[in-house]
């Protein structure tokens, strides 16, 4: 049998990161691997995600 043993290996179809690789070369590579990168960039704010809190309360 030729090839590696093992599963064979997956690339992710988007890449999620922080800020601290937003930078050209980052993305170009991602890229030429045909990775979609996320990555914030380094300028913009930082989104506040809702976070969940269990059921509301209920009506009175």
């Amino acid at each position: 049998m030729a090839g590696r043993p093992g599963w064979p290996r997956r690339r992710p179809d988007p890449l999620l990161g922080d800020k601290g690789y937003d930078s050209n070369p980052h993305r170009e590579e991602l890229r030429k691997r045909r990775i979609l990168p996320v990555i914030s960039r380094k300028g913009a704010p930082n989104i506040k995600a809702r976070r969940f809190t269990g059921s509301p309360a209920a009506p009175r």
